[in-house]
């Protein structure tokens, strides 16, 4: 079974998406701003219209709309149930805001490894464009450095002694890190790209 998820608002280029990659199930994101928004609310009617004689599942949920990471963390949670289901994964990142682009985006690369494909509508000529999924997380030792920052560990002396590493490793991994994007230059505090990389 496949599963696209896209983000939504006006919903014409979701519709033309939705039809050339075929899904059996469509998730639709839209952020809680626009809930009561007419030009949202019928989008979605639109859509769920469009697909309602076709064994095509159609889903609504909502996330934020400038929140990078909350939106990447409502994604990877929809990502990781539809995977756990068997389903094949693909998202749909024409729609939205820029913001919303950026947090599906994170959330592929977050879970690279259960997503198929990330697609972008150009919408003048309704071609699809398949988007690189890229691997931008960092290694599993320096998401555990990230972790002790993100519970309030802001000690790298402390963080070496909690994941019994040296202090000079630790402090090279946040000097990375740093530079990645992943912690603020000014603090030891977390990014967005932080922030969705240990979920």
């Amino acid at each position: 079974m496949k599963t696209l998820i896209s983000m939504v608002f006006v919903g014409d280029v979701t519709k033309i998406a939705a039809y050339k990659l075929s899904p059996d199930k469509l998730i639709l994101f839209s952020s809680h701003e626009h809930k009561h928004s007419d030009t949202a609310e019928k989008g979605i009617a639109d859509i769920k219209k469009a697909f309602s004689g076709l064994p095509v599942a159609v889903e609504v949920k909502y996330t934020g709309m400038y929140k990078i990471d909350e939106i990447a963390s409502d994604v990877i949670k929809c990502i990781d149930a539809e995977h756990a289901l068997g389903n094949e994964v693909m998202l749909h990142i024409s729609e939205g805001r820029k913001t919303h682009f950026l947090g599906m985006l994170l959330a592929a690369y977050a879970r690279k490894e259960m997503v198929s494909g990330v697609f972008y509508m150009v919408e003048e000529t309704n071609k699809v464009l398949t988007l690189p999924l890229l691997s931008l997380m960092p290694s599993s030792a320096k998401v555990l450095i990230l972790k002790e920052i993100g519970k309030g560990n802001t000690n790298a002396i402390s963080i070496a002694k909690k994941l019994k590493k040296t202090k000079g490793i630790v402090y090279i991994q946040i000097k990375e890190l740093r530079s990645d994007g992943f912690i603020k230059k000014e603090d030891l505090e977390l990014t967005e790209a932080g922030r969705v990389s240990v979920k």
